[in-house]
Formats: structure tokens, C-alpha cells, sequence
């Protein structure tokens, strides 16, 4: 069974990571951006707010 399981965490890196970056850049509400923020922050994952002129939108979240 750990077998089948061990190439799962490449796979998040490489599928996941992206669907959510684009979520989190395309979709989400300011409030889901805030939230996503910390959650990125407390994962480890690098900022992607700050990424592709979402300038805007992270000084809209920090004046929140």
C-alpha cells in the first residue's frame, strides 16, 4: 500500500500547487485571498499574491 501512495506528494507540487495558485489569483474573493495568505504562509508556500500585478489586490488586503 505505501507504494501506491509515495508519488502522491510530487503530484500535489506539480498539479495542485498551480490549480490553487490560479484559484487563488483568478477567483477568489479579497477574503478568500486573506485567508489563503496565511494558509500559504503557514504551508511554507512562497507569497503568489504578490505575483502577476496582484500588487493591488495584497495592499487591498493589508489595509483590510
Amino acid at each position: 500500500m505505501a507504494c501506491i501512495l509515495c508519488p502522491i506528494p510530487p503530484w500535489f507540487g506539480r498539479i495542485a500547487k498551480p490549480l490553487l495558485k490560479d484559484r487563488d489569483l483568478c477567483f477568489a474573493s479579497l477574503q478568500q485571498r486573506q485567508i489563503a495568505r496565511e494558509a500559504n504562509r503557514k504551508a511554507g508556500w512562497p507569497d503568489w499574491l504578490d505575483e502577476m500585478g496582484a500588487a493591488p489586490v495584497a495592499a487591498a488586503i493589508a489595509g483590510a
